[in-house]
């Protein structure tokens, strides 16, 4: 039985049952396998779990930190779907599970709902349900498109705080815009402690390495270029070779330090074994500013990303990880030692400002002891700032090095990421 056929049986039934709903999206999963496989590839490792308390016909969720597929059979009867619809409304999971959306939003309000479907439905043509020009014609924003959510996200909590209500419209109305009873719902996103993150982060990944892995060569080429490179982001080697000596050229001529250790006794004075002696601090404080402003896409946010987390891999030490765009989102800001730990979530979307970044060390410059500054970013900001003296800093770019706007002024020590040059 294809999958009209499934969904005509489904609307025929008086009640819906779980079998007929799994029926249905089995069928339109294969479906999926033959026209775009890696979009079914993913589907087919998602559990179903039915919960008739769920605010919506389908969505996403996380159960003993997997990812599920959850649905409410009655409203998923009363959705109506055609076959399209069906289809579209998978492929939004999938898409959402690429961008990493359910991690980046686990607390859904109708503005982040919004800003996630403009970036995914832009990846359905003809299928999608929220048409970028409505929502420009109902704000009467002028929003580009292929944005990351982020940047949506930005000029929309923007323009109601400062107050607009376009056509009598609140926010909240605007988000179900064009909001289809088809549509997938967000309501399964939850929010977790670091520790379940984390978890839910490697939960992820194993699922898309798996889907790519099992998607054919010539499939594969198929996938717009922006998702593939996502994907392949989360599972290629570091560019970056050799972390030890980018940090010691960024720290210039500062030693490294050494710490007092008990376990050792001191050379100098071998009789005086009261006296500690100093192993090798190999590692001092580190600080990495990730560029979150609106010209960096989520392709180019995870590759950088995921140099941090081969560093870490590679050099255990703690490393305070703040985002930046015309200011830091100091408030946003964490610390880790663990790549597992390390997290993709957008927050700004404005300008890109350097110099906001030695501002704020220079205003806290407790900061600024025994500490190297990393900075994340596609070079694009402006070309001349007043470091305050500040010179231990790396920036590591996605562009080539003749693309960084700073002039050669800049402090510290500059490469990049770019498959073009050649990285340290």
């Amino acid at each position: 039985m294809d999958l009209a056929q499934q969904l005509s049986k489904l609307q025929q039934a008086q009640l819906p049952s779980n079998q007929a709903v799994d029926a249905t999206i089995s069928a339109a999963t294969i479906q999926l396998l033959r026209t775009h496989r890696f979009d079914g590839e993913v589907l087919i490792q998602l559990r179903h779990r039915y919960d008739d308390g769920f605010m919506g016909a389908i969505g996403l969720s996380w159960y003993d930190h997997q990812l599920v597929m959850l649905i409410n059979p009655r409203r998923f009867q009363a959705a109506d779907y055609t076959a399209e619809q069906l289809v579209a409304t998978l492929r939004q999971l999938v898409l959402h599970l690429v961008f990493k959306h359910p991690l980046m939003y686990p607390k859904p309000n109708p503005l982040n709902r919004l800003a996630c479907d403009l970036v995914v439905d832009q990846y359905l043509g003809a299928d999608q349900t929220h048409q970028l020009a409505q929502v420009n014609f109902a704000t009467g924003l002028n929003l580009l498109p292929d944005r990351g959510s982020h940047y949506y996200l930005a000029q929309l909590t923007g323009h109601f705080q400062n107050g607009n209500t376009t056509h009598h419209r609140p926010a909240d109305q605007l988000a179900q815009l064009d909001q289809k009873l088809t549509g997938d719902s967000h309501a399964g996103w939850a929010d977790f402690d670091d520790d379940e993150q984390s978890l839910q982060q490697g939960r992820l990944k194993q699922l898309m390495n798996r889907s790519w892995q099992n998607t054919p060569e010539k499939q594969r080429g198929e996938l717009p270029g922006t998702i593939t490179a996502i994907i392949q982001a989360q599972s290629t080697a570091p560019k970056i070779k050799n972390w030890r000596q980018l940090i010691r050229m960024g720290l210039g001529s500062i030693p490294l330090a050494n710490k007092p250790s008990a376990a050792r006794f001191n050379r100098r004075q071998a009789y005086r074994m009261e006296l500690p002696g100093h192993i090798a601090n190999t590692m001092r404080k580190i600080n990495v500013f990730v560029d979150n402003s609106g010209s960096m896409g989520d392709a180019e946010i995870n590759a950088l990303l995921n140099e941090i987390k081969h560093f870490l891999s590679e050099i255990p030490t703690e490393i305070t990880i703040y985002s930046f765009d015309a200011q830091v989102h100091f408030e946003r800001r964490y610390r880790t030692n663990n790549a597992q730990q390390v997290k993709f979530e957008r927050i700004g979307g404005g300008g890109t400002s350097y110099q906001a970044i030695f501002d704020y060390l220079s205003e806290h410059t407790n900061l600024l002891k025994d500490t190297l500054t990393v900075i994340l970013t596609d070079g694009k900001g402006e070309k001349n700032i007043n470091a305050h003296g500040i010179n231990a800093v790396i920036w590591i770019l996605t562009v080539p090095l003749l693309k960084f706007s700073l002039d050669d002024s800049f402090p510290g020590q500059v490469t990049t990421i770019n498959p073009e040059v050649r990285g340290i």
